[in-house]
């Protein structure tokens, strides 16, 4: 009784700030500009703080590199998979294989994680993050703008790349991990007050993108079954798929503990990345529509199975 009334706990502030964003959205107390002011500020500002103090102490080991070719391999195969589905039930949609592939792991994925399994945990989840970041700009972007019939240059991906603050957060964190100095910076006269305002930034992280995810959920009926039908195609594969590798691989292979376990599920849950409509060709009307219904559709059914696992697994 005391576990479950535990999870009860731990749940309740996520479907509470998901309340709150639908009310603000309901109640028009916040436009859609500021929804996207707010949006900026936790790509530029608190999710770069949450990966920048997740990946400073971390002491990195062989496996988790295998562990990231792993989750990079993943995405590449569900991009293919995506095609031939496509065929399978003949979808006439531009961009059904990008719905397939990929995860909404920075506005989603770390706020359900943080908020479950605590904000001293996030540094699991950013090790699944990294090469998850490499796909989405180097592969996903590309095949993705290249259905607007231009050719993305390696220069202008990589510029994107590198100046994003969410990548200079990681590589910074982490070139610091490696080289030793970040144990100079925990100890300069300034260490305690820089790390005052990075906590403070990084625990802003998960209420915001829950209050902006509760915000933007909106299901219409438009081409309803489409959307279910991609819903059904990741999670029927991915759920047990990931119960297999995290038993199979991460486990027995790798002897990752079940923090990394957990935090791989709660990665393939996710839905798709939600930078779809930014990169679509214009005048698509009929299917950005359709791709948005089924981002907020599969939104739903993500946080509805996350705290399901949950339940399951309260611990790490």
């Amino acid at each position: 009784m005391e576990n479950a009334l535990w999870v009860f706990n731990s749940v309740l502030p996520i479907l509470i700030f998901l309340w709150i964003g639908h009310l603000l959205r309901k109640r028009s107390f916040f436009s859609p500009e500021t929804i996207d002011n707010i949006k900026n500020f936790i790509v530029n500002f608190t999710l770069p703080a949450v990966l920048f103090t997740s990946f400073l102490d971390i002491a990195f080991r062989w496996n988790y590199l295998l562990l990231m070719i792993l989750v990079f391999l993943l995405c590449v195969f569900l991009y293919l998979y995506g095609r031939s589905t496509k065929q399978i039930f003949r979808q006439s949609w531009i961009y059904f294989p990008f719905l397939l592939t990929g995860f909404e792991f920075g506005m989603l994925g770390l706020s359900l994680f943080g908020s479950a399994y605590g904000l001293e945990n996030f540094g699991k989840m950013a090790i699944l993050g990294v090469p998850h970041e490499f796909f989405i700009w180097f592969v996903y972007v590309t095949l993705l703008v290249r259905e607007t019939s231009t050719k993305p240059s390696v220069g202008s991906l990589l510029k994107s790349f590198l100046s994003s603050p969410v990548i200079i957060a990681i590589f910074a964190s982490i070139l610091l991990n490696l080289s030793g100095w970040a144990a100079w910076l925990n100890n300069a006269f300034f260490a305690d007050g820089l790390f005052k305002v990075l906590n403070l930034l990084a625990g802003l992280t998960a209420p915001l993108i829950l209050l902006v995810v509760g915000y933007d959920i909106k299901i219409t009926p438009t081409n309803i079954k489409s959307s279910v039908l991609v819903v059904l195609l990741r999670l029927g594969l991915l759920i047990p798929l990931a119960l297999l590798i995290n038993r199979f691989i991460l486990s027995a292979l790798l002897n990752l503990d079940r923090g990394f376990q957990i935090a791989f599920f709660t990665l393939v849950i996710l839905p798709p990345p939600f930078i779809i409509p930014i990169f679509m060709k214009k005048g698509l009307a009929e299917e950005k529509a359709f791709i948005t219904n089924t981002l907020m559709l599969h939104t739903v059914a993500s946080i509805v199975t996350f705290i399901i696992y949950f339940a399951l697994n309260p611990s790490l």
